[in-house]
């Protein structure tokens, strides 16, 4: 499998750095990523181009390794730099990352509680049958049912399921303690065989400001791997 080397340069006006990462279980002959946790349950293993966004909306590319858990117990995004390997991980709600320093804040956990919760929601992996509503609200033409999915731990997250199909793309998540809120969206399906359901495989993650939505990072996913069971 090729490693992507891509000198830093310039697109569009906006400054793209592309750093080469290892793509799944690459480098070294070591485990693929998150394998040395829960191993034995079902995943999804995929090779992601992220795109991170300033403040001032300048674009950065990078390459990294997302491990979905498909029963929502774990996510793993891993990626390779020169100098060093990053790694942020969510399980069982608790997020872990390494110390700032000159690690790239690319990830907390909200993000991380998004990412997974929007790939499963998608997926069709969550059964919200069960789950509080709130009153209907129209977005951009399409009415939607707020379902309360998780309130605790300073975060409350809503699965905002579409009227007209039952699908839930979106989501919405309100952390309690700052005040911040943010919105992912979940597009792109395509159909993995092994799991006979479409996944997304797209997410982007927008930062609410007043009455309007800026973009934090999009995660495009070029390949998806579902493996039922992962073992070393």
């Amino acid at each position: 499998m090729d490693r992507m080397n891509c000198p830093s340069r310039w697109i569009a006006g906006l400054g793209i750095s592309c750093i080469s990462l290892v793509l799944i279980g690459c480098q070294n002959g070591s485990d693929p990523v998150g394998t040395q946790s829960n191993v034995g349950s079902p995943a999804f293993l995929a090779e992601t181009i992220a795109t991170y966004y300033d403040p001032q909306q300048v674009r950065y590319l990078t390459r990294q390794e997302h491990r979905l858990d498909e029963a929502g117990k774990s996510l793993v995004i891993r990626a390779q730099e020169p100098d060093q390997t990053i790694e942020w991980s969510l399980f069982g709600g608790q997020f872990s990352g390494p110390s700032q320093g000159n690690t790239p804040a690319w990830c907390d956990r909200r993000i991380a509680t998004l990412v997974l919760t929007a790939f499963r929601a998608a997926s069709g992996l969550i059964d919200d049958s069960s789950l509080a509503s709130q009153d209907p609200t129209k977005i951009d033409g399409q009415w939607y049912l707020p379902l309360i999915l998780t309130d605790a731990d300073g975060i409350q997250v809503r699965l905002m399921k579409k009227q007209s199909d039952s699908r839930i793309d979106r989501l919405e998540l309100i952390d309690q303690v700052s005040g911040e809120q943010f919105v992912s969206l979940a597009y792109n399906p395509v159909w993995i065989e092994t799991f006979g359901k479409p996944v997304p495989t797209k997410i982007d993650i927008f930062r609410r400001t007043g009455t309007s939505d800026r973009i934090v990072v999009q995660f495009h996913y070029r390949t998806i791997r579902y493996t039922p069971l992962l073992a070393r």
